[in-house]
């Protein structure tokens, strides 16, 4: 599947349409991921199959330009309260406001964005879209295809006279950004909140978190947590850090320095991560099968029963680790992790 997205859309007449930002953008919109038209339906009123919508594209543009920041930057995080309310700030049908549009989840994953549609029917308009599937495409091209969008219906607004709508308010804040209000919007979408609804005490608390969060951790941190919860989250992230810091010597096992040789850099670094792990699991002649428990592993290393207990941090000294712990059995067993 060719690796872009494209948002395609000619002007129409609106007929009787009301409302004069409806009015201004009514046309006949195609949204492409690769070669696949995921707009492709049936008008069961017609009778005919189409692959595009009709409608005003002032709703979606003014979707995509309130939720620009967590579009871009929230990852999601099943097991948190935000999780209620992901969709609306990321699936495009949540724009409809009455009109037809598909069931397109854009979810950003670092340097992608990752894809879903599903097929859908719509009994109020007599429409059924058609096409389910899923795509990982670069973040960048995703944001670059939908800011043209942002500003080709914002012009059109211009060019019939049309001023100080919400969309163009909210659009024209998010360009007159500095490079630090753009980093704070930036962490602030990241835990799903709304950068310009926090109050002066919740942003300055969250400058403190973000600031106090290690580079290197944020990622995951930011992903499995609320922001109502970060004070509490970040003791135990702490904790936990100083007890890794404090305890016995680094695992320094001849078997695994000899094994553990880094892949070629390939690919994203996830995958290298997967590649890494195969090549591990390879050496020490797993052949697939899965380490149960902490004296499984001990066997494939060839160490002590004990040796693993005495640098083992334990899951009821810290609730995010074990938290963490949850989260990493399940996903092995292939079942959802436990609250």
């Amino acid at each position: 599947m060719n690796r872009h997205f494209k948002i395609n859309f000619e002007w129409e007449d609106p007929m009787k349409a009301r409302g004069e930002e409806l009015r201004a953008t009514w046309a006949r919109m195609e949204i492409l991921v690769g070669d696949i038209p995921i707009t492709r339906l049936i008008d069961c009123k017609t009778k005919s199959l189409r692959n595009s919508v009709y409608g005003p594209l002032y709703p979606v543009a003014e979707w995509i330009a309130m939720n620009w920041w967590p579009l871009l930057h929230e990852n999601e995080a099943p097991h948190t309260v935000r999780a209620r309310t992901y969709g609306h700030r990321h699936n495009l049908h949540s724009a409809s406001e009455g009109f037809s549009l598909p069931n397109l989840l854009l979810r950003p994953s670092g340097r992608m964005m990752d894809l879903a549609w599903a097929a859908k029917r719509i009994p109020a308009a007599s429409i059924e879209f058609l096409e389910s599937g899923s795509n990982s495409l670069p973040a960048e091209s995703v944001k670059d295809e939908i800011a043209d969008f942002l500003v080709a219906v914002i012009g059109r607004l211009e060019s019939e006279g049309i001023t100080g709508t919400p969309l163009q308010d909210e659009w024209n804040a998010i360009q007159l950004m500095d490079s630090d209000e753009e980093q704070f919007c930036k962490f602030a979408a990241s835990l799903g909140e709304d950068p310009f609804s926090l109050n002066d005490d919740s942003r300055e608390q969250m400058v403190d978190f973000a600031a106090r969060i290690p580079r290197e951790l944020s990622g995951e941190f930011i992903a499995a947590i609320d922001f109502e919860n970060f004070a509490e989250h970040l003791q135990n992230l702490n904790e936990a850090l100083e007890l890794a810091a404090t305890s016995l010597p680094p695992l320094t096992i001849s078997i695994l320095e000899n094994a553990v040789s880094a892949p070629p850099n390939q690919g994203t670094p996830w995958q290298n991560g997967y590649e890494l792990a195969r090549h591990l699991r390879e050496k020490l002649g797993l052949n697939g099968h899965l380490l149960a428990d902490d004296m499984a592993l001990a066997k494939a290393i060839g160490a002590e029963d004990t040796f693993l207990d005495d640098r083992a941090t334990p899951a009821d000294r810290n609730p995010l680790w074990a938290g963490f712990r949850r989260r990493e059995n399940a996903h092995s067993l292939g079942r959802a992790p436990e609250n």
